[in-house]
């Protein structure tokens, strides 16, 4: 099952097979029917702010409401600082679900401390990284002229709270001792940041 924006002609691999309208709230509900009617043993959400519709991704509690069956939750962002509307959010989703799982010890520690959520559902995962090939850097660095230089690289979506500014704080002393080194900040603003 795959959260479709319908303005983004996306197209998605045979294995998905059912395509839920992230803005129609009725659909959430009707996917649930789905999910029941085809006696799904367990359902995996990925939550992020921003992919699920209503205010704060609430649609959401509407199709987990209904389900016959465990869920677990993998919070990709756990905010200390919720709005309202997000902790409503955050905390229904906690006890709709069996299983939390994050991907740092300070998420475990904000879903305790800022949430209540129990210890007992609560399971830390880093995140993976690809298993690619090693490469001779200098081949990459040669294709943006960067040649010779020691290169640091923060990549993803940008957003307050990333830790950017403890980068750049900590560099002065660095680029003392390494005057050849290069701060890339690669990424797009987070969606959530734009709204």
């Amino acid at each position: 099952m795959a959260v479709d924006d319908p303005s983004d002609d996306f197209q998605y691999p045979n294995e998905v097979t059912y395509r839920l309208n992230q803005h129609d709230n009725a659909e959430y509900v009707q996917a649930a029917e789905f999910l029941n009617y085809n006696n799904v043993r367990a359902v995996s959400v990925q939550h992020e702010f921003g992919i699920y519709g209503g205010r704060d991704g609430a649609y959401l509690l509407d199709l987990l409401r209904e389900l016959r069956c465990p869920i677990t939750t993998t919070f990709h962002t756990v905010l200390r600082e919720p709005s309202e509307s997000q902790r409503e959010v955050m905390d229904e989703l906690i006890v709709l679900s069996s299983l939390l799982v994050v991907m740092s010890e300070r998420a475990v520690r904000f879903l305790q401390e800022v949430y209540g959520a129990p210890e007992a559902k609560i399971r830390m995962i880093h995140h993976g990284v690809p298993e690619i090939p090693l490469v001779e850097p200098e081949t990459y660095k040669a294709q943006f002229e960067m040649q010779g230089r020691k290169l640091l690289l923060t990549f993803g979506l940008l957003s307050p709270g990333k830790g950017i500014e403890y980068a750049l704080q900590a560099l002065p002393p660095v680029v003392e001792q390494h005057p050849d080194l290069c701060y890339i900040i690669l990424g797009a603003t987070h969606p959530n940041v734009l709204r």
